[in-house]
């Protein structure tokens, strides 16, 4: 499946950069991982690439310093922090069109969550002035 922020950006832009680093974060059930199974990369060809972050669930990922750990396992690639751009989905929730199969309460609560949750960029240590945010609207 392809991920809403690549599929946006290919839209919007019309082009696929040189390389793209398709990440998917997987919380383990230890509360911390050691670092020779921290991260996975597999080879999607033309450029891109599949990233499999695993965490145990008192650690946070940064999503540079996995990156950065990626050094000379890509063949030539070399993570640059000052060039390179993420784009992370945003979604926001719009309680007020509220479906009538969920109750108002439960909708209110949701978007109430959803509000004041950490955004995925705070989560993963990305830097405000390299990142992209993509953003869906999806009504309750």
């Amino acid at each position: 499946m392809t991920p809403a922020a690549l599929v946006s950006n290919v839209r919007h832009n019309h082009v696929l950069h040189r390389t793209v680093m398709v990440f998917a974060n997987v919380s383990e059930s230890a509360p911390q991982t050691d670092d020779e199974t921290r991260i996975e990369a597999r080879d999607l060809g033309a450029g891109c690439w599949e990233i499999v972050a695993h965490h145990g669930f008192v650690e946070r990922p940064n999503l540079p310093h996995l990156l950065a750990a990626l050094q000379g396992r890509l063949g030539d690639w070399r993570f640059d922090p000052q060039q390179t751009t993420f784009y992370v989905p945003r979604d926001e929730v719009l309680r007020e069109h509220a479906q009538q199969d969920v109750s108002r309460w439960r909708a209110r609560l949701f978007a109430f969550m959803s509000y004041h949750c950490t955004s995925s960029a705070e989560y993963y240590g990305l830097a405000p002035a390299h990142l992209v945010e993509p953003g869906v609207q999806v009504a309750l």
